[in-house]
């Protein structure tokens, strides 16, 4: 699934304001960001303000995206105020995340000019990177918000959707604080989704905007007590929304990231729940959404702390039963696990005993789960229910495999001496490339049936276009044994019904 990429993209460092009196409000366009699928309750913009002004909100941001450095308001007739002025920039970079070089410090003291009867004329844009540089941050911010929007299809349904985006988030990114010196350095959205680190307000912003191209309305809330933030998400139709807390759901062990491990202890829970949890309290916030325990109850989804993926219409996980690693389906509407398979290893020890643990865990590429042994790596194909060792004798160090994650198509182990040592994380190999399968029909292989590739087939016939075999094979729709019009006649009625 990718993002519309319909319009440059651009974000803002400083803006100043112009007051003039102005008119009515005009049409609403459409844009790349769905309108109103995040609602920000952290900054001082409130639902309501957000709502009455969401034309221009989304207006602004349709011109910021398009580079412009002075956004006439006048039509909306928005009274110069300090609050207002400051609470367009705090709903901007709150409900939009993509605007990820907001700097709303700088508008503690903005730039006006007075007229008659004191209302905003225009936002005074200020850039502080040329626009190739911004563009070229966009573009690696939207390239990988590709990556992971490719996770899911139009076949899932929107639990499914909201847990392989949740799951993929933890599994790619980590909870960080840098700095220079005394200094620390700002995450944002950019640093999270691009190089993969960040804070909670990253996490959640990341969340939102990815579950907002899916088409799963979110808010985003905030404790300043806890100084914490997090989300509620809306989920298939119902009236109530679900905490999700993926920052704590992204597990620390001694203090470092765990990279093959995903919890999903606070997803999907109601305030009850989260504000009376068995171990930590979320606290001091206000939602305008009310909440619902449906899912409260699910103690399978709330103990894994393997990762899920989505393969043929199924969700996959490993969890562990004694010193057994299973892996199995997941059917959430019952919170029932089966077992497909069974991984009954034991880890020795140097003395010749072993660990009263299993420490499979498990990734998924291309279709196919890979999950590792005391010392390989090996696949699981969820089509065939068959397993083949695919790294065998990966380390030759004497060291065990207490893990591993796949990240892009890179197989990493855990490599350490015990399980109470600190593991190295260890580059296995590439993970295995399989064939794709094409329908019939789907001559330009896009994985599509569509006009293009009848297109294609004309084209050919009238030997503009040369085709592979594969493509050649794939072109006789009819399957006659003959490539012609045909052909492409039956793709365009296959189409159009």
């Amino acid at each position: 699934m990718k993002l519309k990429k319909l319009l440059n993209k651009f974000s803002a460092v400083a803006l100043s304001a112009v007051l003039v009196s102005s008119a009515a409000v005009p049409a609403f366009a459409v844009g790349v960001m769905p309108k109103g699928y995040i609602v920000d309750s952290v900054k001082d913009s409130s639902v309501a303000y957000q709502t009455e002004n969401a034309d221009m909100l989304y207006y602004i941001y349709r011109q910021i995206l398009d580079y412009q450095t002075k956004i006439d308001i006048s039509e909306y007739r928005i009274p110069y105020d300090q609050d207002n002025f400051q609470a367009i920039y705090d709903a901007l970079s709150g409900i939009f995340p993509e605007l990820f070089y907001f700097d709303t410090t700088v508008f503690d003291s903005p730039t006006y000019f007075y007229s008659a009867d004191f209302y905003m004329k225009e936002l005074v844009m200020n850039y502080n990177k040329s626009q190739s540089e911004i563009k070229a941050m966009l573009d690696a911010f939207h390239e990988k918000a590709d990556y992971y929007l490719s996770l899911v299809d139009d076949s899932m349904d929107e639990f499914t959707k909201a847990l392989v985006l949740h799951d993929a988030l933890v599994l790619n990114a980590r909870y960080q604080i840098k700095s220079e010196g005394s200094e620390t350095i700002d995450s944002t959205t950019y640093t999270f989704m691009v190089e993969g680190w960040g804070r909670c307000e990253n996490y959640a912003e990341c969340y939102a905007y990815l579950l907002a191209h899916v088409g799963i309305e979110s808010e985003i809330v905030n404790s300043d007590s806890m100084n914490h933030e997090w989300m509620k998400i809306h989920l298939d139709g119902s009236d109530y929304y679900y905490n999700v807390d993926v920052t704590w759901d992204d597990p620390l062990f001694g203090g470092k990231d765990r990279p093959n491990k995903v919890a999903h202890t606070y997803f999907l829970l109601s305030d009850e729940a989260f504000q009376n949890h068995s171990k930590r309290n979320h606290y001091g916030y206000i939602s305008n959404f009310e909440s619902d325990a449906a899912y409260d109850g699910q103690e399978n989804l709330h103990t894994i702390d393997h990762p899920f993926f989505f393969v043929d219409g199924k969700l996959y996980t490993l969890y562990r039963s004694g010193l057994e690693g299973r892996i199995a389906t997941y059917d959430y509407e019952y919170d029932e696990l089966t077992d497909v398979y069974t991984v009954t290893d034991k880890w020795y020890s140097a003395s010749g005993g072993y660990w009263s643990s299993n420490y499979s865990d498990i990734g998924m590429y291309q279709g196919l789960l890979y999950f590792n042994r005391e010392n390989s790596v090996d696949i699981f194909d969820p089509a065939t229910g068959k397993t083949e060792t695919y790294i065998s004798n990966a380390l030759s160090d004497g060291r065990k495999l207490y893990g591993m994650f796949i990240r892009d198509n890179v197989i990493y182990g855990l490599a350490a001496n015990s399980p109470n040592d600190d593991a190295e994380q260890v580059e296995l190999g590439f993970c295995k490339e399989v064939e794709p399968q094409y329908s019939q029909g789907d001559v330009n292989l896009d994985g599509v049936l569509d006009i293009s590739d009848a297109t294609m087939i004309q084209s050919f016939l009238a030997e503009l276009t040369a085709l592979n075999q594969k493509q050649l094979a794939l072109a006789d729709f009819n399957n006659d044994g003959d490539i012609n019009i045909n052909d492409a006649t039956d793709i365009q009625f296959a189409i159009s019904r």
